[in-house]
């Protein structure tokens, strides 16, 4: 289910109703569950009530707890099918009866209101009963669920019809959302603020651990966030994965949520349990927009992973050539290494990002650095065939001839791996032909034993001769 998990973090709610969909005809209780609270939750327009209502009988009919617990609910409040408070209490029994406290608690809730309506109908009581009496439980089942809903679509009229009809505003979804989370969430400023006003918890978390101000950094609701901010939301805790709002933020490149908490003083050195920092984390697919605001704290500009990756080794690593130039620019150090002894430059040519390579070498202040079993840039741009990259470290200055920890020149590989075209630029730079591996073997006998008779006969001997000198 990691597709539908990717899908709907980046907010693709259809393609997550698609995936969910094949699981859910495949007899799945958890997806016709999953599936169903996405169209109840109203971010697949093409479904509504009455097919989220089918799936969740048919998850609930399978023991699914959570279903059980919000078929009840749908019965309570009418939604996708007829009202029937018999048929609610039943399924809420069931899911109660699994574990869950949702439904007790909504059950004795039930209850509560059965007691109240007795009591009203034989009067009422006297003074000194009524002062030991508990205070009147605020309205739940059917309108919180309307409320749920209302919020997440951003219904502003149906939003002030259930806060006047005095509907409990911090009742939670089945991932702990209320209906301030779920407003936050999808961006709906205006019910958003109606919640606020009347009284809704601005920090509740989800079962996830995310509050309402993460939720909108997720998503990128600017407006949101400065709403929250401006109402005392703390951007200094953590939710899911160590993340803080700001990290949210980051993951999903959202520039003006970035800024916006940078200037409400949020920590760009803070770690998720990655063990990356903001910076490190964007610098990994974001551009200048996020970067730029995190770099206000350059304290952070050479911070590395507990495996030795920097902000500008993930830049590299994935290609990200604005978020190397912005990085360089600022003064990031290309000498760090991560635990391989791989440097920016090397990590890049490694997984032959072509671009960041060309970038990085022009800009290296030790181009003969080497990795830790002995390969410098050089060796690896030459043992991929990258000519661009070749030709690039050549112009820095890089040495010809160092070899690696198994004695391997640049020549060498190029050889081996048959590529003429950079052997040829290589021999032209000077590399030494005559060179020997630790097993013995030259550039030419390299190129024989892997089939390469073109760059053999280039390198002035075929295989047979090579062999032969050899013996």
């Amino acid at each position: 289910m990691e597709a539908v998990e990717t899908a709907i973090r980046n907010g693709n709610f259809t393609s997550a109703a698609v995936a969910l969909r094949k699981e859910a005809d495949a007899g799945s209780a958890d997806a016709q569950y999953r599936l169903a609270s996405l169209y109840r939750s109203g971010r697949v327009p093409a479904h509504g009530d009455a097919a989220a209502f089918k799936l969740m009988q048919m998850a609930a009919a399978r023991g699914h707890a959570k279903a059980q617990y919000n078929l009840g609910k749908m019965y309570l409040s009418g939604r996708g099918g007829e009202k029937d408070v018999p048929l609610a209490r039943s399924w809420l029994a069931k899911a109660a009866a699994q574990g869950l406290d949702e439904p007790r608690q909504l059950l004795r809730e039930l209850d509560s209101v059965v007691t109240t309506s007795t009591t009203a109908a034989v009067g009422t009581p006297p003074s000194s009963l009524r002062a030991k009496l508990p205070a009147p439980l605020p309205t739940v089942t059917a309108d919180a669920a309307v409320l749920l809903n209302a919020a997440s679509r951003g219904q502003v009229d149906i939003v002030k019809a259930q806060i006047a009809a005095g509907t409990h505003l911090d009742i939670r979804d089945d991932d702990g959302n209320t209906s301030l989370a779920r407003a936050a969430a999808t961006g709906k400023f205006a019910a958003l603020s109606l919640l606020i006003d009347a009284g809704s918890k601005i920090e509740p978390r989800n079962t996830a651990g995310n509050t309402p101000l993460m939720l909108a950094a997720a998503n990128g609701h600017a407006e949101v966030v400065d709403l929250l901010l401006g109402k005392g939301a703390d951007f200094k805790v953590e939710g899911a994965l160590k993340r803080t709002a700001l990290a949210q933020a980051v993951e999903g490149c959202h520039a003006k949520v970035v800024t916006s908490l940078m200037r409400a003083g949020a920590s760009a050195r803070t770690r998720d349990a990655n063990d990356f920092t903001p910076l490190i984390n964007a610098a990994r697919r974001c551009d200048n927009a996020v970067l730029a605001p995190l770099l206000a704290d350059k304290t952070t500009l050479n911070e590395v992973t507990q495996t030795g990756h920097s902000a500008l080794w993930m830049a590299a690593d994935r290609g990200n050539v604005p978020a190397i130039n912005t990085l360089l620019a600022a003064g990031a150090d290309t000498s760090l290494a991560d635990s391989e002894g791989r440097t920016a430059l090397l990590r890049a040519i490694e997984v032959r990002q072509v671009g960041a390579s060309l970038e990085l070498a022009r800009r290296e202040g030790n181009i003969a650095r080497q990795t830790k079993s002995g390969n410098s840039a050089l060796m690896l741009a030459a043992g991929i065939g990258a000519e661009a990259i070749v030709k690039a470290c050549l112009s820095a200055k890089a040495p010809t001839n160092t070899r690696n920890a198994l004695g391997l020149s640049a020549l060498m590989l190029a050889a081996r791996e048959g590529h003429k075209s950079v052997v040829d630029i290589l021999l032209a730079a000077g590399a030494d032909k005559s060179q020997r591996s630790k097993k013995r073997e030259t550039a030419q006998d390299l190129a024989a034993v892997s089939g390469h008779t073109a760059v053999a006969k280039l390198l002035g001997a075929t295989s047979e001769t090579s062999i032969s000198e050899k013996q």
